[in-house]
């Protein structure tokens, strides 16, 4: 795993250098919008706390990003497998291997 930041872009990412299944990578994407987005916003409204709800919203917000790749990657077929691109936001999606098939390349 590589953490950093895109200084270009502003956004901190997660790097994963070798290949998930497709449900593997779905759930590492959609971890951190859950653990400091969903769950931080749904206790800030039980506890009635306003600074843990920006604090939710916000990182619910940042997510947005993960929800774009998720929603491509809902199509595929769940035994293929996805790599990271190393230097933009996106994925490379890898197939069973057909005649004169490439593989699928989805960034930003």
């Amino acid at each position: 795993m590589k953490f950093g930041i895109l200084l270009k872009m502003l956004t901190p990412y997660c790097h994963c250098k070798e290949p998930l299944k497709v449900k593997e990578y779905i759930i590492g994407a959609l971890m951190p919008s859950i653990i400091l987005g969903i769950i931080p916003g749904l206790l800030a409204i039980i506890l009635g706390n306003v600074t843990l709800l920006a604090f939710g919203t916000f990182f619910t917000i940042v997510a947005l990003g993960d929800f774009m790749i998720v929603n491509l990657l809902k199509k595929e077929d769940k035994n293929s497998y996805v790599l990271d691109h190393p230097s933009e936001a996106g994925c490379f999606i890898y197939r069973e291997k057909k005649q004169t098939e490439q593989p699928t390349r989805y960034w930003q």
